[in-house]
C-alpha cells in the first residue's frame, strides 16, 4: 500500500520535489558504518514529512507498513493540531525520548499493538537519521 492511498484525505503527498528536504550527511569516513545520506526530520513541515516517506516508499528504502509505522509513532495524523506548513519538532535529542515514553506507556496499559508499532517507528526512525543498520529491534 503506498502512502499517498492511505494518507490522500488529509495529507496527498505533494508532486513538488522540490517541497522535499531530505538532509544529506556525508559518512565520516569510508569505514563509517552508517549510511551516506540519511533524512533530518528535524525541521520539515508537515507536507514535507509525508513527501518524504512518500519518497521513501516509492524508492524500496522502506515498505508500506514501515511507513504506516513511522508516520502511526510520530502521532502525525491530521488531528487538526498541525498545518501542511508547520514545522515538526523531531530532533533527535527529543523524538526518540518522546517514543520511549508512548512506548512505556503503551506497555504499562497492556496496549501490546501501539506499543509495537511504537517500537517499529522508533527503530525506523533511528535507521533513516543513520543510527541502525536495519529496524529489527525487540522491546
Amino acid at each position: 500500500m503506498h502512502i499517498s492511498s492511505i494518507s490522500n484525505a488529509t495529507f496527498a503527498p505533494v508532486a513538488n520535489a522540490d517541497s522535499v528536504h531530505p538532509a544529506t550527511v556525508e559518512a565520516s569516513s569510508v569505514s563509517d558504518p552508517r549510511p551516506a545520506d540519511r533524512y533530518d526530520f528535524s525541521n520539515m513541515t508537515v507536507r514535507q514529512f509525508f513527501d518524504a516517506v512518500s519518497e521513501l516508499q516509492s524508492t524500496g528504502q522502506i515498505s508500506g507498513d514501515e511507513a504506516l509505522d513511522l508516520i502511526c509513532t510520530l502521532g502525525i495524523w491530521n488531528d487538526g493540531s498541525l498545518s501542511h506548513d508547520e514545522y515538526l519538532d523531531l530532533r533527535m535529542d527529543n523524538s526518540y525520548e518522546i517514543i520511549q515514553q508512548q512506548i512505556a506507556c503503551a506497555d504499562a496499559q497492556g496496549r501490546i499493538a501501539e506499543r509495537d508499532i511504537s517500537i517499529r517507528g522508533l527503530a525506523l526512525l533511528k535507521r533513516l537519521n543513520g543510527t541502525l543498520r536495519r529496524v529489527d529491534v525487540e522491546a
